[in-house]
C-alpha cells in the first residue's frame, strides 16, 4: 500500500474520530444536567442567560424591557445591557443559593440547580423540557420530570427581580404534598433508627471495658441468652 492512500485513509479515520469525539461530547453535556437532576427526587432548576449579550436570545426584547435608549449607537446599548443584567443575575444567583440553605429544603434534599443557557449543555436541556428563556426562569422537577398544569403547560416563576419569598412560596406551593410525605417518611426512619438502638443496647451486658452480646443479669451474675 503507497504512502499517498495510507495518509489518506488516516485523515479518514482522524476526521471519524473527530465526529465521533463531537457528538458524544454533546451527549455528555446534555447528560450532566440529568445526572444532576436524577441525584434528588424533588428539584428545582434556574434556567437563564449568563453569556455576551449580542448572543443572547430575543436581545431587542431585553434592549425594550429594560428601557435602553435606542438613540445611541448599539455598542453602547449593548454595554448598559449588560451591565443591567450581570448585575440582576448575580442577585438571582445569590437569592436561589441562599434559598437552597433552607432547612428544610436541605433535611429532604431538593436539589437546586444552576442552568445558564449560554452553555451548550443546559441549552440542550432546556430545548428537551421545551422550556423558552426570554428571562430567568424557575422550573420544578420530580423524579426528573418537569411539573405541569392541569392544561399540559410547564409551572414556572419567571422574572429577573423574582424574590426570595416568591420562589419559596413557588415550592411549598407545587411541593407541598412532596415535602410533607418526605418528611414523614425521614421521621418515621429516625423513630425506628432510635427503637433498634435501643433493642441493641438491651441485649449487650457489661463487662470491664464494653459489654457483652445476648446476656441479661439473672442476679447474682449475667446469665447467658443461649445456656442455662
Amino acid at each position: 500500500m503507497n504512502k499517498r492512500l495510507v495518509g489518506q485513509l488516516f485523515g479518514v479515520l482522524m476526521l471519524l474520530g473527530l465526529s465521533y469525539s463531537i457528538v458524544a461530547g454533546r451527549g455528555r453535556f446534555s447528560r450532566s444536567f440529568y445526572k444532576k437532576l436524577g441525584k434528588s427526587e424533588l428539584a428545582v432548576a434556574m434556567f437563564y442567560w449568563d453569556g455576551k449579550v449580542k448572543k443572547m436570545p430575543n436581545v431587542e426584547q431585553q434592549l425594550a424591557r429594560f428601557g435602553i435608549d435606542d438613540t445611541v449607537d448599539k455598542e453602547k446599548q449593548l454595554d448598559r445591557l449588560d451591565d443591567i443584567v450581570d448585575n440582576k443575575i448575580d442577585r438571582l444567583e445569590d437569592m436561589f443559593d441562599y434559598t437552597s440553605e433552607d432547612d428544610v429544603y436541605e433535611e429532604i434534599d431538593i436539589a437546586f440547580i444552576q442552568a445558564n443557557i449560554a452553555k451548550e449543555r443546559y441549552a440542550n436541556a432546556a430545548r428537551d423540557f421545551g422550556i423558552t428563556v426570554t428571562e430567568p426562569t424557575f422550573v420544578l422537577f420530580k423524579d426528573s420530570v418537569p411539573l405541569k398544569d392541569k392544561t399540559g403547560a410547564l409551572l414556572v416563576l419567571s422574572g429577573y427581580d423574582v424574590t426570595r419569598l416568591e420562589l419559596k412560596n413557588f415550592i411549598n406551593t407545587h411541593f407541598a404534598e412532596d415535602i410533607k410525605r418526605i418528611l414523614k417518611e425521614q421521621a418515621e426512619i429516625r423513630k425506628r433508627k432510635l427503637e433498634e438502638a435501643k433493642i441493641r443496647r438491651m441485649n449487650w451486658a457489661p463487662y470491664w471495658g464494653g459489654y457483652y452480646p445476648n446476656y441479661y443479669w439473672a442476679g447474682p451474675y449475667w446469665r447467658s441468652r443461649y445456656y442455662w
